[in-house]
């Protein structure tokens, strides 16, 4: 198609559809289908209730809370106390110091 310096006249205009307002196409599966809702529910998990669920960290945290009070005890008996007695005394509440790192390792397993 020449011009020879002519302006070309237009005969036809013919359109394609390139797409449409919903993004739906068929050769795009992600896109979205016209008019329908998602059909999938979610799916229902078996969780135990949480009345049935044993707190497994409570015989752990009912020794340490026991322990705290006794060493709590100790420090307050250790404050009354003068030379050696005193150093005893200290001496005593490293084993209770070292079962409390036990019961922590245990409870952050």
């Amino acid at each position: 198609m020449s011009t020879n310096g002519k302006t070309p006249i237009i005969e036809s205009i013919t359109r394609t559809n390139s797409g449409s307002m919903n993004n739906y196409s068929s050769s795009n599966k992600g896109g979205k289908s016209p008019g329908s809702k998602s059909s999938s529910k979610p799916k229902k998990v078996d969780r135990p209730k949480k009345s049935d669920m044993v707190d497994r960290y409570r015989e752990i945290d009912d020794a340490l809370n026991d322990l705290r009070e006794t060493m709590a005890d100790t420090d307050r008996l250790a404050d009354n106390l003068w030379g050696p007695k005193r150093i005893n005394q200290l001496e005593s509440n490293i084993g209770l110091i070292e079962e409390e790192v036990e019961l922590l390792k245990e409870r952050n397993r």
